[in-house]
């Protein structure tokens, strides 16, 4: 037997026990509580890894069905799989940190702008996929769309800033030479976080639209995504290496964007609608980007500089020769040459 509902339904777990029922047959065999109860508990040990058919819309009624096919499950496991190789990405480089108890091949400002993107990525991802307001304010402006958000989205955000602040605590614990963070790049996140807290408490005062908040933070981290990876790459260029940077993080990156791009074309796929895979643009071109710097980065380890050897002690010393005051050098050398008089006399 079918029992008619006037829902609004998300796929966050919780938010099920909504459902009012709007029609009631005397001989119905679920009553709405123990129908409730029922879905919730199906929805959270599946990991929402079901559809939500609609058969009869009407404005007074619609008829639910729960279902789950073989396609739900392939996005689910392909979700799993991309959330896997891009948090376990992170640990090759820590590992190399802490067994070489230096981190003279990793660049700070790469680093930087990391924790702010993900810290920015984070909140997008945790405000959509959990705060019904900003879910109903998605639904809003974009109508034709499923919410973008997946729980592997939200676990692998966490995941990622916790294993960048892990890195973070290796710098200042380990050997680092001269680095420090570029005061551009100090500024910048400044900058960041005071317009995002600004928004935040705009939307907390009901004075903003909680969409462009989530659309502010998505910018943020999609930006930061596109520019993250030049400071490294030049540092490599600049070093003539890789030693002391992981590949393993690259490959594992790599693997991620890849499933992360067919997840979102098979959601594409199962929905009919194209706008599905691009409805998340930030997870959408954090894929595309993350795939396109890896290859850049692959060709650096693989190709340019394949020495595996730590950088020479003489080009150490050219760059804090560079770096030295002119005036200083000269009195170094005028030293140096009144010595060799002495010497030779």
């Amino acid at each position: 037997m079918e029992i008619s509902f006037f829902i609004k339904i998300n796929r966050t777990a919780k938010h099920v026990r909504s459902l009012q029922p709007i029609a009631r047959q005397e001989n119905h065999l679920l009553k709405s509580q123990s129908f409730c109860s029922h879905v919730f508990l199906f929805t959270y040990i599946c990991l929402q890894q079901f559809n939500i058919i609609v058969n009869n819309c009407s404005k007074e009624r619609l008829l639910l069905k729960l279902t789950m096919d073989t396609l739900d499950i392939v996005i689910q496991i392909v979700g799993w799989i991309y959330f896997a190789a891009w948090s376990i990405s992170f640990y090759p480089q820590i590992l190399i940190n802490f067994q070489r108890k230096k981190v003279t091949g990793l660049d700070f400002n790469f680093i930087a702008l990391n924790l702010t993107g993900f810290l920015c990525y984070t909140i997008y991802n945790v405000c959509l996929f959990y705060i019904p307001r900003f879910q109903k304010d998605f639904v809003h402006f974009n109508p034709n769309q499923t919410e973008p958000v997946f729980a592997n989205d939200v676990g692998f955000s966490i995941h990622a800033t916790f294993a960048t602040i892990v890195t973070i605590i290796q710098c200042f614990i380990y050997e680092r030479g001269s680095q420090t963070v570029h005061i551009s790049v100090i500024i910048a996140s400044i900058i960041i976080w005071s317009v995002g807290g600004i928004l935040t408490l705009l939307v907390a005062l009901n004075k903003l639209n909680t969409f462009y908040h989530g659309y502010y933070f998505a910018t943020v981290k999609l930006g930061i995504s596109a520019s993250k990876y030049c400071p490294q790459a030049y540092f490599n260029y600049k070093r003539k290496s890789t030693v002391g940077w992981s590949i393993g993080n690259i490959l594992l990156d790599f693997t991620g964007g890849s499933f992360s791009l067919l997840q979102q074309g098979l959601s594409a796929i199962k929905e009919g609608n194209i706008s599905v895979m691009i409805g998340n643009p930030v997870k959408f071109g954090l894929g595309l980007l993350s795939m396109a710097f890896d290859i850049f980065f692959m060709i650096q380890h693989y190709v340019l500089y394949t020495n595996r050897e730590e950088p020479s002690e003489e080009s150490s010393r050219d760059e804090l020769y560079y770096q030295a005051d002119p005036a200083d050098l000269g009195e170094n050398n005028q030293a140096h040459n009144e010595n060799n008089q002495s010497h030779n006399a």
